[in-house]
């Protein structure tokens, strides 16, 4: 699964984002959505849910994010809610699993989305757990997952530039403290 993308200042002409224009920073990851789903006008957008996202909720933090990045453009029309989380989340830090496999199981796919092309949105990647897991959720329903988008990542390796480019095939979780 392609994973993430740099977003260059030069792209959309956009200002180092600071506390004084933070507000810039939804707009701007929509611009960037905009720009990696180029061509795949068939895909659909799918936030990987939250904690707070789970079946009986209307809504949820990362499709509230993602329906602000796009609001106002095109994509606007193809996000969609339809993966959430059977059951709430124990927290990392209490012994709950982040394993990819264990977290797989535990989403619900809705069934509008059987047969779609998918690109997954998430706020963040630390180790790719719930990326990969949703994509085993959404191919095990009949979807198609096209890649994946983040608007940031957590920095475990103090020798990984925290900026640029982290355009890379995910295929396996990443370790959690590579140093």
């Amino acid at each position: 699964m392609n994973v993430e993308r740099r977003l260059e200042a030069s792209d959309f002409d956009a200002q180092a984002i600071n506390a004084k224009n933070f507000n810039l920073v939804r707009p701007t990851f929509g611009k960037w959505i905009a720009k990696c789903v180029g061509g795949a006008e068939d895909a659909v957008l799918v936030p990987v849910p939250s904690k707070d996202g789970l079946l009986a909720a209307n809504s949820f933090r990362t499709l509230v994010m993602t329906n602000e990045a796009v609001s106002g453009t095109d994509l606007a029309t193809r996000v969609v809610g339809g993966l959430k989380w059977k059951q709430a989340l124990t927290k990392a830090h209490e012994g709950g699993s982040r394993n990819r496999k264990v977290l797989a199981p535990l989403l619900q796919v809705d069934e509008s989305l059987k047969g779609k092309k998918v690109i997954l949105i998430d706020d963040l990647i630390s180790t790719g757990s719930s990326l990969l897991a949703a994509e085993d959720a959404l191919t095990a329903a009949g979807c198609t997952v096209l890649g994946a988008i983040t608007c940031g990542k957590t920095i475990y390796d103090l020798n990984t530039a925290h900026f640029g480019e982290q355009e890379f095939e995910l295929t396996n979780e990443l370790a959690d403290w590579a140093f």
